[in-house]
């Protein structure tokens, strides 16, 4: 069964809810990543919070989170777009083993000491923003859930539950975000602990009446899937922006260059000539610039 996202509002207007299933979308970011335990735990995390992220897409473009920190793991990313598109990437793919938790595995050494987890927003017109706040716990779930308290002033609750195989390869994954809309006397919400104990392979129906209760309506359904925003062009273009003598090692020492998407693990190569003509384009554009 395809990922899906549902999106609901509870009937006392008090609560909003948004709750995915991201078994496929885990199990694509973890093969492109050739993730280990520790980095696929992680990696599965992030971009399912990702896929629950609570964005107005009529406003939005896109929003990233990075969790960095001095962990063995180095750095997450995980973006959403419209229409529930969704990718990432860890910074260390091998970086050490899950250790066992209670309820579930426990992420947290892999990005503490230390860190951030960082909310970047890109408006429609092009524009972003950007607030960061400490880790919590590295747990990457529950940062991001820190982050909507602090930054963002909402009571949030937000759980990512995933099951791995023996090979530490995901075979279910979900994500519920829940979040008290504004109120003199905000509701309380549903505790972390009654969440993390739930099957990863829940449906996103019941998850959202767990966390809203039964009187809810649901607002919208929405696909959610890995996807790259990556082309041939745009790696040019990145090329393109390499100094020139940079441009003229990469023609007259490695006769070419070979690029690959830190998100999807394509890579392509440009041969000789093709860098030629990008830095032949440089100088051309600098030359009618300065006219």
């Amino acid at each position: 069964m395809a990922d899906r996202l549902l999106t609901a509002v509870s009937r006392d207007g008090r609560l909003r809810g948004r709750a995915a299933t991201t078994s496929g979308l885990a199990q694509e970011v973890v093969r492109r990543h050739g993730a280990g335990p520790l980095a696929a735990a992680s990696l599965v995390r992030a971009v399912s919070c990702a896929a629950v992220f609570p964005a107005t897409w009529k406003d939005s473009e896109r929003v990233s989170v990075q969790w960095s920190g001095r962990g063995l793991l180095g750095a997450l990313m995980a973006e959403v777009r419209a229409g529930g598109r969704v990718r990432g990437f860890v910074k260390t793919p091998q970086g050490g083993a899950p250790s066992s938790g209670v309820r579930r595995l426990s992420l947290g050494h892999g990005l503490l000491p230390g860190g951030f987890v960082s909310v970047i927003r890109q408006n429609v017109s092009g524009a972003f923003s950007q607030s960061q706040v400490e880790l919590a716990s590295g747990e990457v779930d529950e940062d991001l859930e820190a982050f909507f308290a602090q930054s963002d002033q909402v009571p949030t609750r937000l759980r990512a539950l995933c099951a791995f195989d023996d090979a530490s390869l995901p075979v279910a994954a979900s994500a519920v975000l829940v979040q008290a809309l504004p109120d003199d006397d905000p509701p309380e919400l549903i505790s972390g602990e009654a969440l993390e104990i739930l099957d990863p392979s829940t449906s996103p129906e019941t998850l959202l009446a767990l966390a809203l209760g039964p009187g809810h309506d649901v607002l919208a359904e929405t696909p959610i899937a890995f996807t790259c925003m990556c082309s041939r062009d745009r790696m040019a273009a990145g090329i393109g922006l390499l100094e020139l003598d940079e441009l003229l090692d990469l023609i007259n020492e490695d006769h070419g260059a070979t690029v690959r998407c830190d998100y999807c693990g394509e890579v392509e190569t440009f041969d000789r000539e093709e860098v030629e003509q990008i830095m032949v384009d440089k100088v051309t554009s600098r030359r009618e610039d300065q006219e």
